[in-house]
């Protein structure tokens, strides 16, 4: 986002050059220092970590405002698939927070060994992980809701409370140890439809997930203007394509990662062959002619698509499952010239995209896996100036001219790219 000094404070300082070299190439004006104490001096302290990490901090930082000036605070606890985290703008706040994570069941929980378990405190650290900056911009910009009252998150249940320190409730702390079949997520076999906003962040995740192939399609290149939400792609890389830059990214996280490269556009000659190859798309458009192309490709191909879109502060996402619920043609049915700004022409604060990014790849990955609830037939609305996320269910249109009761769509028509520059990302 363009922060100008960040002071790091690490549990485990053991990879710290790797992450300040990457941090640098994708933002070489920033300046980083690696700190023996949480106690440094700054504008703004964030903790994330465990909740027996965060507690000792925290507890560390109300020791020190004894002797001087309070630093407002977020703290975010993160736990296997669930989370919490609270802006705390004076020591009061600080307590409070931390007598409710004790009160309800953020304990200091057992280590976490099941590979399912593992995976969920992977995501719920990039969930929080994403929304943590946007918090902090919110602090610093002076706009939208601080979450003074803490905001709790379950991933699994898509249970999400911006009163977490005054509602009811509870959150024991989760056991997916059950007979879940892991080679299900490992062997799938994931296409993306762009390598932007959206398509960086849940290639990441995806990436960290344990899967041994994904597919990018995109034909655009890197360019400056990307890097403040594009988190795959650097400043060393600009004018790389976007599919090659990501999978150098990529690769860096999971060498054993297998990942087939589509320098090209998503079109009518091309869609049913490419998404026909794979088990779940996820998209990654910010084009609403490209995205029915993408729905109506993946239902002829009987697929799953993970749907999302994000723009400015706002944000949503659903499970599109041929057969199993409506399409996005029912939730948005299509008129003559019709068209949606783009990131570019609009603007999106770096990390809602992300935000919505981590949402696609945990929502991929629950469909893989066979977890519930999960997003099909619903739609998450997420407005991260509030920090609300909202459910709505929405139902098959049986008039639908994809898959309602008497369809006219049996091919894929023909369709022109409507977004600025052409360009296929967010």
């Amino acid at each position: 986002m363009g922060i100008g000094q960040i002071d790091c404070f690490l549990g485990n300082p053991d990879n710290w050059e790797p992450v300040c070299e990457n941090l640098r190439d994708l933002n070489p004006d920033i300046t980083l220092q690696l700190v023996k104490t949480v106690t440094t001096p700054a504008d703004f302290n964030l903790i994330q970590g465990n909740n027996r990490f965060c507690r000792k901090l925290a507890e560390s930082l109300l020791s020190d405002s004894l002797t001087r000036a309070f630093t407002p605070t977020l703290v975010s606890v993160c736990d296997a698939w669930q989370g919490c985290f609270n802006y705390c703008h004076d020591q009061a706040a600080m307590k409070l927070f931390l007598d409710a994570l004790q009160n309800k069941g953020f304990a200091d929980h057992q280590a976490i060994t099941h590979e399912l378990n593992i995976l969920g405190s992977d995501l719920s650290t990039a969930f929080s992980g994403t929304l943590l900056p946007i918090e902090l911009a919110k602090a610093c910009l002076n706009i939208g809701e601080q979450q003074t009252a803490g905001f709790y998150y379950d991933l699994i249940s898509l249970i999400f409370d911006n009163q977490f320190t005054t509602s009811q409730t509870l959150c024991p702390p989760m056991d997916l140890s059950q007979a879940i079949d892991m080679n299900k997520l490992r062997s799938a076999r994931i296409l993306t439809v762009g390598a932007g906003g959206l398509g960086c962040p849940a290639n990441l995740v995806l990436a960290k997930a344990g899967l041994t192939h994904l597919s990018l399609i995109d034909f655009d290149q890197v360019e400056i203007s990307n890097l403040n939400r594009q988190i795959l792609h650097s400043s060393s890389r600009i004018g790389l394509l976007k599919v090659e830059s990501a999978r150098i990214a990529l690769k860096s996280i999971n060498p054993k990662l297998n990942i087939t490269l589509y320098p090209e556009a998503l079109s009518t000659e091309n869609a049913r062959t490419l998404i026909g190859q794979h088990d779940l798309v996820i998209d990654g458009l910010d084009n609403l002619p490209t995205r029915y192309l993408l729905n109506d490709a993946c239902y002829l191909e009987n697929k799953p698509l993970i749907e999302a879109g994000a723009l400015s502060y706002y944000g949503q996402a659903t499970a599109l499952i041929p057969d199993d619920g409506p399409c996005f043609r029912c939730l948005f049915p299509q008129a003559d010239g019709q068209t949606a700004g783009s990131c570019s022409e609009t603007g999106v604060l770096g990390p809602v995209p992300g935000v919505i990014g981590v949402l696609q790849a945990v929502e991929a990955i629950k469909q893989l896996l066979g977890l519930t609830p999960n997003l099909t037939g619903r739609l998450l609305m997420i407005d991260t100036l509030a920090t609300s996320f909202d459910l709505f269910s929405f139902k098959k249109d049986p008039s639908c001219s994809l898959c309602g009761q008497d369809p006219s769509i049996h091919e894929l028509g023909s369709f022109s790219f409507v977004c600025e520059d052409d360009r296929l990302d967010n």
